[in-house]
């Protein structure tokens, strides 16, 4: 509690509600959230806190603790995934959230005070979206009935329904780690087709054929016949689509992962990597030069297939490609995430700015809102349900944003370098070498791309030499 005191009165942080904190109580079956309007104050919500028994949820606290940052930092390297975090500061016997299941994999640290906890049987299992708020009546008999206290910690599987209270006596608090949001075999799988797709289409001619004449199914409800030769058709055309190692790799999840994942831990840059060392720019000492990647977890290679038109299968079978390994134009990218920004991590893409134009908006449509006549009663009570559907929808909402502990990511590209495919076997062997120095000459052969590497390797601050 003190910490976050210490965040809120310090006006440099510019600690809002909503964007980085949320205020909520569950009484009576029902949620209320109180979040007042711009910039948090330690006073009032503090005021809250006592009188109201609030539960204060702060979103992505890895922003600001190192602690949690470094154990954020070390579970995304294990899982390979983005792991986000809350904090939930709960009053004594008091519930902040009603029964409800998320979207992601979760552990809870119990940090202060006590909290009984209820699981109960997931509805869906492993499901890929958030719950409503559920009732007493729907989620049944918990499964699991436990008191956490300080140092105990509880991990439950996506889609597990819960519920926690504060036990009487001091306030709660607990840290909930996040894991595994749409990060499925599903997902996988709707990531890596449109290039397996497209593969396929070069070999196979079948899928490059043109659709039917007059293809009715493709504009209204086709026959049960019809229906059952097209399914019949995809079903074969699918088959047509190969997996091989060489395209089991998913650019978009790789490249999202290192993009929005946190930075290392207190990375430190000890040299100026703008200035190439000299031993890398004479041959003689090149040649006697050792190697090892700094953040090994945080790189990963990917190989980019040339853009050029593959040629096509011939009647015989056989495929009409000319292009040799010299002339293809194939490269090899290594992605890092050494730039990445602490304090965006897992936050949600929403600026300010873009709140207070919606705020804007608004203004405007109550303003012309208030030239248009109301023609019955019909009508407005029509409005008025209209505008409690709003409330209720803006209120959920407000669920997504409190209980979704990864939030919303912002679309953002990681840093990359592009070597020929040459250099793969180098970069993949550097790469398993973890920590460990090796020499540049069991690299490649060759000064001038020795040099290439290295050099490259160097400015992005990837390597350290010796």
């Amino acid at each position: 509690m003190s910490s976050l005191r210490d965040l809120l009165c310090d006006e440099r942080q510019n600690i809002c509600y909503g964007k980085d904190l949320n205020v909520c109580r569950y009484i009576d079956g029902q949620r209320e959230n109180l979040n007042n309007d711009g910039p948090a104050a330690w006073k009032l919500l503090w005021k809250d806190f006592t009188k109201k028994k609030t539960t204060i949820q702060f979103h992505q606290p890895q922003r600001f603790v190192d602690e949690l940052w470094k154990l954020q930092e070390s579970l995304e390297c294990f899982f390979g995934n983005l792991v986000g975090s809350n904090v939930y500061i709960t009053a004594a016997d008091s519930q902040g959230l009603a029964p409800h299941y998320d979207d992601v994999e979760v552990f809870i640290l119990q940090c202060e005070g006590s909290k009984h906890w209820k699981l109960y049987s997931p509805p869906i299992l492993l499901p890929t979206d958030y719950s409503k708020d559920l009732t007493q009546a729907e989620i049944g008999q918990p499964i699991l009935d436990v008191t956490l206290d300080p140092g105990d910690i509880m991990y439950f599987p996506r889609g597990t329904v819960h519920q926690a209270m504060a036990t009487s006596g001091d306030h709660s608090t607990h840290i909930t780690l996040s894991t595994y949001q749409q990060h499925t075999w599903g997902q996988y799988l709707l990531s890596l087709f449109p290039q397996l797709l497209m593969q396929a289409m070069q070999k196979n001619v079948q899928l490059r054929e043109g659709l039917p004449w007059q293809l009715q199914s493709l504009h209204t409800l086709p026959s049960e016949k019809e229906g059952e030769h097209i399914a019949s058709t995809l079903q074969s055309m699918l088959s047509l689509v190969q997996v091989t190692p060489a395209l089991i790799q998913s650019d978009i999840i790789t490249e999202d992962f290192l993009a929005n994942r946190l930075p290392p831990f207190h990375q430190q840059q000890t040299v100026d990597t703008d200035t190439i060392p000299a031993q890398l720019l004479s041959a003689a000492k090149l040649s006697a030069t050792r190697v090892r990647l700094r953040f090994p977890g945080h790189m990963a290679i990917i190989k980019k297939e040339s853009q050029r038109r593959l040629g096509h299968e011939t009647k015989d079978g056989n495929t009409n490609d000319e292009l040799d390994a010299e002339n293809d134009e194939a490269m090899v990218c290594v992605y890092h995430s050494l730039n990445n920004s602490r304090i965006h991590h897992m936050m949600s893409p929403h600026s300010e700015e873009n709140m207070e134009d919606d705020e804007d908006e608004e203004d405007m449509e109550e303003e012309n809102g208030d030239d248009v006549e109301e023609e019955d009663m019909g009508e407005e009570d029509e409005e008025e349900n209209d505008m409690d559907k709003t409330d209720e929808e803006e209120d959920e909402k407000e669920v997504r944003h409190s209980r979704r502990d990864t939030g919303e990511t912002q679309v953002r590209h990681s840093r990359s370098l592009q070597f020929p495919v040459r250099f793969s076997s180098a970069l993949s062997r550097l790469k398993a070498a973890d920590h460990t120095f090796i020499p540049v000459v069991s690299l490649l052969e060759g000064e001038h791309e020795q040099r290439t590497l290295l050099c490259s390797l160097w400015q992005e601050h990837l390597i350290d030499i010796c």
